[in-house]
């Protein structure tokens, strides 16, 4: 055997882990998780054998996770980081930064193991056989604001420093509406080795003067090929109404960021209308008009015993406490905390879904369940979109109140006609996410 072809082997063994930055089990947000869990289970498909790292920021696991989980959680390995310079410098995202740097630019292999061997996730990345960022979907954008993005952007910025393969993971790119945006977004995407975009439409490459440039490859959103697992706990009592039960079940998903007004309380996202007033209107139109049980279907939560304005489950109650009594005999809540497989499930017992968040709407699309998207960003009519779906978004920025419950009747009563469309879609979306990842497990 000749030593080129050992230092081929040895190189192979040594080099197989894969990490995922931007998306974890330790969160609150259910849409996160269901990438994180996608994530996984592609990986595992696809570069078998290959340990899996999901990196994120937090003290530690077990600190930063909620308390229910998927199985695949024991088949992962955990690395933690910290934003605060005054944490163990080990973890610190200062310190990493300077060692990545010294790694890079210092080539005396005794100082390099010495960096690696203090530093857990330089050591992670640099013996990977790659790494991947998915941004939690879509905050490779500063729609939410830059320093959100700043900060999004340290594991893809790590790993350029590193020099390691980079594979932007399918999710939503755009808008940069700053000069800092456009730049770190430019340096990102220029250098990575392969730019997953799970929408058709690639105008955003324009904002940051990289058409021609990087040609992003159509995937569809991963959390399409989630698995549906039943809760184990009996969940008969949601689907239990003080009336005829022949009633169409309609799962309405209420986001809690929508309903607080954003980060910064004051309509962020520039709706046409005032979420709170909308939603509770809308559920008086399924109930009274339209004659529809409605189950409330939380995607995202806030701190048990503590609301926030992230928490979906707050302001589910919130709004079906605001409704006259007659209405809340329709109206059941979800309020056991399922994680992302389990609510898949349950979105997927309705008849019809309005969803707004995103990856709770994708939990119905991929069931084939007759689903419409309440937009607040381009994010819905992406992925809409990369089914040929996109009129199913009703996009709060540009539609009145009226014209957006006017479109919920209408796609109502054309439920069944709907859920053919999406039975046709659907299937082969999940065939592309496939044969991408196969691809893609060839060439890297």
């Amino acid at each position: 055997m000749t030593k080129s072809v050992k230092n081929n082997e040895q190189k192979v063994k040594v080099k197989n882990g894969i990490v995922v930055f931007g998306a974890s089990f330790a969160t609150r947000n259910r849409g996160v998780s269901a990438l994180a869990a996608a994530s996984v289970e592609l990986i595992e498909k696809y570069f078998p054998d290959n340990p899996i790292y999901l990196v994120f920021p937090g003290l530690s696991y077990k600190s930063s996770a909620n308390s229910i989980f998927s199985s695949q959680v024991k088949r992962i390995k955990y690395i933690c980081f910290r934003f605060n310079p005054f944490s163990r410098p080990s973890n610190s995202v200062v310190y990493i930064t300077l060692g990545a740097i010294l790694y890079r630019i210092i080539r005396f292999k005794q100082l390099r193991k010495l960096i690696k061997e203090y530093f857990p996730l330089i050591n992670t990345v640099t013996t990977s056989r790659f790494v991947a960022d998915i941004w939690g979907g879509d905050s490779f954008s500063d729609i939410y604001d830059l320093k959100r993005m700043c900060k999004r952007s340290f594991g893809s910025l790590l790993t350029l420093i590193l020099d390691k393969k980079l594979i932007l993971f399918p999710q939503s790119y755009g808008p940069y509406k700053t000069k800092g945006a456009q730049t770190l977004a430019r340096i990102i995407i220029r250098y990575a080795d392969w730019t997953l975009a799970r929408t058709l439409e690639n105008n955003w490459l324009y904002d940051i003067n990289l058409q021609g440039i990087v040609k992003p490859v159509f995937c569809p959103d991963i959390a399409f090929t989630l698995k549906s697992i039943p809760p184990n706990e009996n969940i008969d009592r949601f689907f239990s109404f003080n009336n005829s039960t022949t009633k169409p079940l309609v799962g309405l998903n209420i986001s809690g960021l929508l309903y607080s007004g954003g980060y910064t309380g004051r309509n962020m996202f520039g709706l046409e209308f005032e979420y709170g007033k909308f939603i509770k209107n809308l559920c008086m139109l399924l109930i009274n008009e339209e004659n529809c049980n409605i189950l409330f279907i939380p995607h995202t939560y806030g701190e048990r015993n503590n609301t926030s304005s992230e928490d979906d489950l707050s302001a589910s109650i919130i709004v079906k406490n605001s409704l006259d009594d007659n209405c809340k005999d329709n109206i059941s809540i979800m309020d056991m905390y399922l994680n992302q497989h389990e609510l898949k499930y349950i979105i997927g017992q309705t008849d019809f879904f309005i969803g707004s968040r995103l990856h709770a709407c994708i939990a119905a699309l991929s069931q084939e369940i007759p689903v419409l998207g309440i937009a607040y960003s381009h994010k819905f009519i992406d992925v809409f979109g990369s089914v040929d779906l996109s009129d199913l978004v009703v996009d709060g920025r540009t539609l009145s109140e009226y014209e957006a419950c006017n479109k919920v009747r209408k796609y109502l009563n054309t439920r069944v006609e709907i859920q053919h469309r999406i039975r046709k879609n659907i299937s082969m979306a999940v065939k592309t996410i496939e044969s991408t990842f196969s691809a893609l497990s060839k060439s890297v």
